[in-house]
């Protein structure tokens, strides 16, 4: 159970008086102890009180996602949600699938794809299906310090219906203390 109006970082204890919660359950299955961080199928529930001051409808919804390790370099995965398209999910449905490709012990690619189902706007119209393509690379360049550029490909954004394409890059430092 978690506040459903906090905000990222912050810590208010007035919102969590509110009394509009997000509740989830998750549940998981993997071969083995040793292999639970890349071997792994997961299903979970969630439901999202409305919320007032936000304008949110109530929402509720299910997603289920697997991913496995073949070998030493390859992770595969993939992703399917659904919703009500209440409680403020910018999708009905989204399936995203790709891998991780370890190209040597500090060097890793992966490329994904995804499809969502965009929620209907305020005056009942609904957005195109979106569909994005991306990949990235990670550098280790020291045993806590990583650097991952990464690129995607967004057709139909529903944030940007003008567009028929838009790029975006985007570059992560990450330190590991």
């Amino acid at each position: 159970i978690y506040d459903g109006n906090a905000a990222s970082g912050e810590y208010d204890w007035d919102t969590f008086q509110e009394h509009e919660y997000l509740k989830a359950i998750e549940f998981g299955w993997t071969p083995s102890f040793a292999r639970r961080k890349t071997d792994k199928i997961q299903l979970t529930y969630w439901d999202k009180d409305a919320r007032d001051e936000a304008g949110a409808s109530r929402g509720r919804g299910w997603a289920v996602s697997g991913s496995w390790q073949f070998g030493e370099q390859l992770l595969s995965f993939v992703r399917f949600g659904d919703s009500n398209g209440g409680g403020g999910v910018p999708a009905d449905s989204a399936l995203s699938a790709g891998f991780e490709y370890a190209v040597n012990r500090t060097q890793k690619w992966s490329l994904g794809a995804g499809w969502a189902q965009p929620v209907r706007r305020a005056d009942g119209t609904r957005p195109d299906d979106e569909v994005v393509l991306e990949t990235s690379y990670r550098f280790q360049l020291a045993r806590n310090f990583s650097v991952l550029p990464d690129l995607q490909l967004l057709f139909d954004p529903a944030n940007n219906p003008d567009e028929s394409t838009v790029w975006v890059f985007s570059l992560r430092a990450i330190l590991a203390l």
